[in-house]
């Protein structure tokens, strides 16, 4: 190992490798055909660049560099953004414009700084879906509020419909009041009509009881057989009969119909002249024809408690 200093005056040529553990001073330029690797910091007060930097004044830009290049740009001003400055025809030329922000790069940071971007992105399009949900929310609210107040409406009108109708069912109650009270004073009228009738006709005839009328124009099938059980005795307009009714069939004979009728006939027992009919609160006798009332004014009063009764039952139904 040489550890003194050696002089070489003219070319010095290594083919390998140099490692020079100390300065270096370079007294010519300096080429390096290959990448060069700087692990420091470079201090060079002249860098050959386009952009020249940031000067005070024009004056102060030509000083540095009297004669500029095409393709040189640099900047005046005492703060950024600055007036640009470009080499036109060797000279430099004011562009018109202000440019140059400042950027400080610091590469650890960038994947974060891009990572940040994303999620601002992500929290930016989410907020938007935010904002879209709750103007929807806001339109359903408008909408439900509108409901509410149709709702209100519609009961405040109704509201007023009802307090109509309970005052009419107020009246209608004291009519069919009246209406009742009246058809209890009928029928005392009718029952003691229908007992002076039944006391003038105990001496002469007897009194036998069926239990309705038939109503309906075109008479009803009769069964023939003789029926053991009877569940009520049916008078038949239509053919002068008196029936026995067992659910919801008719037969012409049943085993007390001698007590009521006076002949077997295909279509029942006919009534008998010696006998006094009753059914319900009307009396009838037998004109060899067929029922008549026996007693006008105890049919004309049965008649109108009849109708009494049934405006009561109209106003009872106009109640439900």
């Amino acid at each position: 190992m040489i550890k003194n200093e050696t002089d070489i005056q003219g070319n010095a040529n290594v083919s390998r490798n140099a490692k020079v553990g100390g300065d270096a001073t370079v007294g010519g330029s300096l080429t390096v055909l290959h990448n060069l690797k700087v692990e420091g910091w470079v201090d060079a007060p002249n860098i050959r660049d386009n952009c020249k930097g940031l000067f005070s004044s024009t004056d102060v830009l030509k000083r540095y560099y009297p004669t500029p290049r095409a393709g040189w740009w640099a900047l005046v001003g005492t703060e950024l953004p600055a007036d640009l400055y470009v080499v036109v025809n060797d000279a430099w030329v004011y562009t018109g414009t202000k440019t140059g922000e400042p950027k400080l790069e610091i590469p650890e940071y960038g994947e974060r700084l891009d990572a940040t971007e994303t999620a601002i992105a992500n929290l930016e399009e989410r907020a938007t879906d935010h904002e879209n949900e709750i103007a929807s929310n806001y339109q359903e609210i408008d909408r439900n509020r509108q409901s509410i107040d149709k709702l209100r409406e519609d009961y405040e009108k109704n509201a007023g419909q009802v307090d109509t109708s309970l005052t009419h069912i107020g009246k209608d109650m004291a009519t069919l009041g009246s209406q009742i009270t009246a058809l209890f004073k009928t029928t005392s009228e009718q029952d003691q009509a229908i007992s002076k009738v039944e006391a003038a006709a105990r001496d002469a005839r007897e009194v036998r009881s069926f239990n309705s009328v038939y109503a309906i124009a075109l008479p009803p099938k009769i069964e023939t057989a003789t029926t053991t059980a009877v569940d009520t005795i049916v008078y038949i307009p239509q053919t002068d009969t008196f029936v026995a009714k067992k659910g919801s069939k008719y037969f012409a004979n049943w085993a007390s119909a001698s007590d009521i009728g006076e002949q077997q006939t295909a279509d029942g027992w006919t009534p008998s002249a010696a006998y006094i009919y009753r059914c319900g609160g009307m009396l009838y006798c037998h004109d060899g024809t067929g029922l008549r009332s026996a007693d006008h004014n105890a049919s004309q009063t049965a008649n109108e408690a009849d109708i009494k009764a049934d405006r009561a039952l109209e106003c009872l139904a106009g109640l439900r």
